[in-house]
């Protein structure tokens, strides 16, 4: 019985080799890549060079209308804030994409610039035609103009309104004697003296009363 290990036939597996060849495969797959995306790029500004005659139409204060080919991994042809075109994974057929809350809407797919120029001058005019509909609600929503209500007078100046002096307790004093008179003082004196005249004739009559009994008895 033969307890030898058997010889490999082949060479041993070198992991730098394997290495070399990793890096060569995903080199050559890396331009690949680099030389699609480029196609994908020219692709792209074919579509914008035919397009520019029609963005410049475009209003200049809208801001929703901001185009440009934007370069990304994934390049795409931005048409305005929510529409762009990218091309489909032949890397030859445009895609005209919209963004909207259920999600992307496919609006319009062709190998052809002129087709797909079409699509995306078709949608800009009903953009357009949105966004003067927009305003002319937003105008008539504006409440309108009341009548001009009179102009206020402007606050006085400081400088201009009269400051009151403080009083002092000594001249109010003063004042408040001086404004009593001799006459005044008479008649004063006179319905005092008739009050006290009145209260003694009062208490005369009630002690009489009260005594009335007792003087018949000692009568």
């Amino acid at each position: 019985m033969n307890d030898s290990l058997p010889t490999p036939t082949g060479s041993m597996p070198d992991l730098q080799a394997a290495v070399r060849r990793a890096r060569l495969e995903d080199a050559e797959r890396s331009s690949m890549a680099a030389d699609l995306r480029q196609a994908e790029i020219a692709r792209l500004e074919s579509l914008n060079e035919a397009l520019q005659p029609v963005f410049a139409q475009l209003p200049r204060e809208a801001e929703m209308f901001d185009h440009g080919l934007v370069p990304l991994e994934k390049p795409r042809l931005f048409v305005d804030m929510i529409a762009y075109v990218e091309m489909a994974r032949d890397r030859r057929t445009f895609r005209f994409m919209q963004e909207n809350r259920a999600g992307r809407t496919l609006i319009a797919e062709s190998d052809e610039v002129v087709r797909i120029a079409e699509a995306v001058t078709f949608y800009l005019g009903r953009r357009v035609v949105e966004r003067e509909k927009a305003l002319a609600r937003d105008a008539y929503m504006q409440p309108q103009e009341t009548e001009s209500a009179p102009e206020a007078l402007p606050p006085p100046r400081p400088d201009t309104v009269p400051m009151a002096e403080p009083v002092n307790a000594q001249d109010l004093v003063e004042t408040v004697r001086r404004g009593y008179t001799g006459v005044d003082v008479f008649f004063a004196f006179v319905l005092g003296g008739v009050a006290m005249l009145a209260l003694f004739v009062v208490a005369a009559w009630l002690d009489m009363k009260t005594l009335w009994p007792f003087g018949k008895l000692l009568g």
